[in-house]
């Protein structure tokens, strides 16, 4: 069964937040499919399973992308939209440009964010947009949506 066109991205955040609202109470804690790619019909199978099923048929109200970011979620449950898209960065772009972090992503004021020394820039997330700080302005900017620049990575990130 495939999915209707349209869903964004997949968030591992969103479907990590539905998962626990939603399918934890009876699937319990999510055993990681072991790839991104292992993820790709998920979101096809998930809706098979809720049609036919009585106890699950309540959950028809799910959209297709609601399902895409559950899937998103199992494959990859211990990391977070911000370091999927700092990660492809750090790893894509030319070293001079971002260099490498000066540690873990770190959260502060309901942001999650990694320090960049070289360019002297904090990139981070909140509320679901990405923004630069640049250390020697305290200017911020603001890049864009999550979900955007998550459809914008390769298949598989």
């Amino acid at each position: 069964m495939a999915l209707a066109a349209g869903p964004e991205a997949g968030s591992v955040d969103a479907g990590r937040t539905l998962y626990a609202g939603i399918c934890f109470h009876c699937h319990g804690a999510v055993t990681p499919l072991g790839s991104p790619a292992a993820a790709a019909d998920t979101p096809s199978r998930i809706r098979a399973a809720i049609n036919p099923q009585a106890t699950m048929g309540i959950l028809k109200f799910l959209s297709d992308q609601d399902l895409v970011d559950i899937a998103t979620y199992i494959a990859r449950p211990a990391t977070t939209d911000i370091d999927r898209l700092l990660d492809w960065a750090e790893q894509t772009l030319p070293p001079d440009v971002l260099g490498m972090p000066s540690g873990p992503t770190l959260s502060a004021d309901g942001y999650r964010y990694r320090y960049y020394p070289r360019p002297g820039i904090l990139v981070g997330s909140k509320d679901g947009n990405v923004w630069v700080l640049d250390a020697s302005t305290l200017k911020l900017y603001s890049i864009g949506s999550v979900r955007r620049l998550l459809a914008d990575l390769p298949t598989g990130r």
